[in-house]
């Protein structure tokens, strides 16, 4: 716990009361682990970072309440630097100056409306934003994803539950930026969108079974997969539920199917299967790849 400063699993809305803040109490916080850069409460225009290393990614926290912005730094410290502004002015000049993994922007702030934040931010990054506030009416909500939001939290809302939104926003977007064409050009290739793989020129047809393991195998090259994993990934079965042989014969399969281009799917006796590739094709696409069941 901070010292003179409530716990981070407190509702964020009522940190002020539940503190026994000064005006200047947050000078020159240590957290375990990091440092709060020196900052007074009276000082609007400072931000707030956690500053752990520098190599962790950064969230932007922009919001009026400094006590809000602490708790939050405070709470995602061992995972990620925070940076914090209060006005729409100091909120745009912090995005435009950083690359951060995620933007956390309240409605209210100063000098104009979060929503400002988040359009111009939307108009120029894909960047994931979470929209919070104490407005909890539908429309308020819906507006704000309408306009390019991932997430709205309504206050109050405890901390982890905070950092449990933040964890899904980054896994729907690191989902996304899966490549659309995965493969060796000119050799194998498989259309994540069309659903079609090619070896050379040649179109080989696949049932969604088979599509699906090669499609799985190759988002992820050279990683081993049990039989038991590609059951789960594929099937979305379990071994306890299916036969393993099952995963067997679909690859024998597959690989008749493929023919010389099979050998790029490798046996690792005694563990499994991997793909190993040589290349990937249109990286920069923000389609996910979803398996299919049968």
């Amino acid at each position: 716990m901070i010292p003179n400063q409530c716990s981070v699993t407190c509702v964020v809305p009522a940190i002020a009361s539940n503190c026994a803040a000064g005006s200047a109490i947050f000078q020159d916080i240590h957290f375990p682990g990091g440092l709060v850069e020196t900052t007074n409460a009276s000082d609007s225009s400072s931000a707030i970072g956690a500053t752990i290393g520098r190599e962790l990614p950064v969230v932007l926290v922009f919001d009026t309440d400094l006590e809000s912005r602490i708790a939050i730094a405070h709470s995602l410290r061992t995972r990620f630097r925070s940076q914090g502004a209060d006005s729409v002015e100091r909120a745009l000049s912090q995005w435009r100056s950083s690359r951060p993994a995620l933007v956390l922007v309240d409605l209210v702030l100063e000098g104009g409306s979060g929503l400002e934040v988040l359009v111009e931010i939307r108009r120029n990054s894909q960047v994931p934003i979470i929209v919070t506030a104490t407005d909890d009416r539908p429309e308020s909500c819906v507006l704000a994803l309408r306009l390019g939001a991932d997430d709205y939290v309504a206050r109050p809302y405890e901390l982890s539950v905070l950092e449990a939104r933040i964890d899904a926003v980054l896994r729907r977007t690191a989902a996304q930026s899966q490549p659309t064409k995965l493969g060796c050009p000119d050799h194998l290739e498989i259309d994540v969108e069309s659903h079609q793989v090619f070896v050379g020129a040649d179109e080989v047809r696949l049932t969604r079974i088979e599509f699906n393991m090669l499609a799985h195998l190759a988002a992820n090259p050279r990683q081993v997969f049990t039989r038991e994993q590609l059951l789960e990934a594929v099937w979305l079965s379990r071994s306890d539920w299916q036969a393993g042989a099952t995963v067997t014969e679909h690859m024998r399969r597959l690989r008749t199917k493929l023919g010389t281009a099979a050998d790029h799917i490798k046996t690792v006796y005694g563990r499994g299967y991997r793909l190993d590739l040589c290349a990937q094709v249109n990286p920069n696409s923000n389609t996910r790849l979803q398996p299919l069941a049968s």
